[in-house]
């Protein structure tokens, strides 16, 4: 990352999926997880974070998936299809730690997929 940014191509981090982390046992990543990955991305050279949250689509299959069914069943925004989107007021608590991270190290925030949810984001377009 940091050489590519340096020979001036644009670099981005694609954070993404956030996961929730259910317990200490995972799946999902912490918030300090998060804030490290951001740190050294913008120290590396990353001029954006890109991230959104999981969404839970029928042909995922796992363990992990497993866990996750049914905190997606109980907090989903639709509920009448396979694919699971977790409700706004959850994707804006698990995309808050990223968005903190952006404003803390100055670059901007793009939530990708998902409707704005934080003041000063970025609309992702590129060329």
């Amino acid at each position: 990352m940091e050489s590519i940014a340096s020979s001036g191509i644009a670099v981005r981090l694609r954070l993404d999926p956030v996961i929730p982390l259910l317990d200490e046992n995972g799946p999902g990543q912490t918030e300090e997880d998060i804030r490290f990955l951001v740190r050294h991305a913008v120290d590396a050279g990353a001029s954006m974070v890109i991230s959104k949250t999981l969404v839970f689509t029928p042909e995922m299959a796992s363990s992990v998936v497993d866990r996750l069914r049914n905190y997606y069943k109980m907090n989903s925004t639709i509920k009448n299809t396979a694919v699971l989107v977790l409700n706004r007021d959850l994707q804006k608590r698990l995309l808050a730690p990223v968005w903190q991270a952006c404003q803390e190290h100055k670059v901007p925030f793009c939530s990708c997929t998902s409707p704005i949810i934080f003041p000063d984001e970025v609309i992702c377009q590129f060329p």
